[in-house]
Order: C-alpha cells, then structure tokens, then sequence
C-alpha cells in the first residue's frame, strides 16, 4: 500500500511512514528468498564435492590395483600427493561449520525490543540482522567454492599424473 506523492518532490512524514511500512515486509520477504538461495548454493557445492570424491576415490584405488605394470614412483608419489590434497580440500568443503540460519537474536532483543521502539524499527532491525548474517554466510559460499576448485584440481591432476607414469 504504497502512497502517491501529493505534489512532485514533496512527501509528507505520514506519506514516507506509510511508505516505509509497506516495503519493510517486501524487503524482508526478498532477504529469506535470497538466504535460501543461498543455502541451496552451500548444499549444491557439498552435493558436487561428494560426487566428485565418489568418482575419484574407487577410480583411482582400480587403477592402481589393477594395473598390469608398475608406476614410475615420482609419478605415483605425485598422483597420492594430489589425491591427498583433493581428499582434505573435500573434507573442508563438506564439514563447513560456520553457517548462520538466521539473525542473531541478541541482537534483536537488545535492540528496538528493549529500548521499546515501534514495529517499523524492529521490522528494520530484523532486515539488518538478517542481511548481516547474509554477508557472512556470503563468504562463507565463496571460500567453499575456492575449495571445491581446489578438490576439482587436485583430483584431475592425481589423474592426469597418475596417466602419465601410465604411459611413460
């Protein structure tokens, strides 16, 4: 229920009030749209973490014994030594444990509930909280992500190596 301006450039303090109580539930709407975006993010990225070691981890363990002739050794320490950082930078990945669901309630108590303001400003304390914890868990996904990169390459390197001891 957004208010029209009565004349251009000119709002009155009851126009803006009316208008900042009507977008407060939009905004707050659109931040838990955007924070479970964001936690299907975090989730997709684990799901692709765990595919990608479901691939690599029994690939390479059947390579390696069934192989008809050896590995050269620098080639094969190479492949484990990748594998291993492909391995850890997976566990990263899945056992993320900073993640924040929502606001911090201390900080929504102590706010505008106990210095007993009116519903706008508790309203707007929520959306600031919420969009806080938003920032955070935000770098949270992107330090996931350079991880999951990080597993993506250490495996098709350990691959990649591990063909190459194959072949030479």
């Amino acid at each position: 229920m957004l208010l029209v301006e009565s004349r251009p450039g000119e709002r009155s303090a009851r126009q803006v009030a009316a208008n900042r109580e009507a977008t407060i539930p939009l905004i707050l709407d659109e931040v838990l749209r955007q924070r479970k975006e964001q936690d299907d993010r975090l989730e997709y990225l684990r799901r692709i973490a765990g595919l990608f070691l479901s691939i690599f981890l029994p690939g390479s363990a059947l390579v390696l014994l069934s192989l008809d002739q050896p590995v050269r050794a620098h080639a094969g320490t190479g492949a484990g030594a990748l594998f291993l950082l492909g391995f850890v930078a997976t566990l990263v990945v899945l056992w993320q444990c900073r993640w924040y669901v929502g606001p911090k309630i201390t900080s929504v108590l102590d706010g505008p509930y106990r210095s007993g303001q009116d519903i706008h400003s508790f309203r707007h304390a929520l959306v600031q909280s919420h969009a806080a914890m938003f920032r955070f868990n935000e770098r949270v996904v992107r330090r996931v992500q350079r991880w999951l990169a990080a597993e993506i390459s250490c495996f098709s390197l350990s691959a990649a190596v591990l063909g190459a001891g194959l072949a030479g």
